[in-house]
């Protein structure tokens, strides 16, 4: 993706909505700062964690520090209970072991504080057309990303979240579907099938 995607029903636009405004955020996977401009334009003081070092240059001029390393290695220098929100914007399907990151960031949330979490879904309708002429193809992004080692239903997307101590409050589906008038009222009613993405949104048990 080229930028920030404007699109309101889509990942971008419903994840800042869902920060909010003058919240202290810590956005794992920020890549170049895409949402981390946004967050700051909306007042929010944002902490990042990337691997990649060019990209982390990037987005250094929208965040107050980037840390650059493997989130699943690297010791973040941060005080514990120091943030409203921890946002996972398409990263933890790229880990190795993503219950385990969620427990070591848990500490850096406040008491009140909430994780944003958006996964892609395996079970989507055109993954399944696609196993179904027994085609199972990476690509260079999308839920068949050929960087992704995890794969997630919603099902396994929230057990996930809940194993790893949180109770989700909020979830919402990213749709997809051919037409544009379809797609939201049949992620909505069939979200298994028609969400491209789930995001939700939890706080601590």
């Amino acid at each position: 993706m080229s930028g920030f995607d404007e699109n309101p029903v889509n990942a971008h636009q419903r994840m800042v909505r869902l920060i909010g405004r003058n919240k202290r955020v810590l956005e794992v996977g920020s890549g170049p700062g895409f949402v981390s401009k946004r967050l700051k334009q909306n007042g929010c003081d944002v902490f990042a964690v990337e691997i990649d070092p060019e990209k982390a240059k990037d987005a250094k001029k929208f965040c107050e520090k980037v840390f650059v390393g493997n989130i699943e290695e690297i010791k973040l220098a941060l005080s514990k209970q120091s943030f409203d929100v921890i946002l996972f914007g398409d990263v933890l399907e790229h880990l190795k072991n993503p219950e385990e990151t969620l427990l070591k960031l848990k500490d850096f949330l406040k008491k009140d504080g909430r994780i944003i979490v958006s996964l892609p879904n395996i079970a989507n309708w055109k993954i399944r057309l696609k196993l179904g002429f027994g085609k199972f193809d990476y690509e260079d992004w999308g839920i068949l990303d050929k960087t992704h080692l995890r794969f997630f239903t919603r099902k396994t997307a929230r057990k996930l979240i809940e194993d790893a101590g949180f109770e989700i409050e909020k979830e919402e589906h990213v749709p997809s579907f051919p037409s544009p008038f379809l797609k939201e009222p049949l992620s909505k009613l069939n979200p298994n099938m028609f969400a491209f993405q789930f995001l939700f949104v939890a706080k601590k048990k």
